[in-house]
């Protein structure tokens, strides 16, 4: 498990840091599958996007092998108590929510 883990953190690091547009650090409040989205509580440490409402929901598709391992990452630090760092690309997957790209969890 912990090699598995240890290759989905590998996979979604490789994004250059360029293409992010926001990002909020923090622990994971609430996890919401189906139309997948996550709240943390924490500093944003960007301004968020003007189609994001309130800025603390991110969205992400869990149709696709980056959206599965994101909700592990996500579900991971939820269970042990981690903190995350989120990144956005600053648009909005659904209204109201910023399209989450990039899931971090922080030792």
């Amino acid at each position: 498990m912990k090699a598995v883990i240890s290759s989905l953190l590998f996979a979604l690091g490789i994004l250059p840091i360029s293409v992010f547009a926001s990002d909020q650090t923090g622990l994971v409040m609430d996890i919401r599958v189906g139309e997948s989205h996550v709240h943390i509580d924490g500093t944003y440490n960007t301004p968020f996007p003007a189609c994001s409402a309130s800025g603390w929901w991110w969205a992400f598709d869990t149709n696709t092998s980056t959206g599965k391992a994101m909700l592990a990452v996500l579900l991971t630090a939820k269970v042990t108590g981690k903190t995350v760092i989120l990144w956005g690309d600053g648009s909005c997957l659904r209204p109201g929510m910023e399209k989450l790209i990039q899931v971090s969890i922080q030792p």
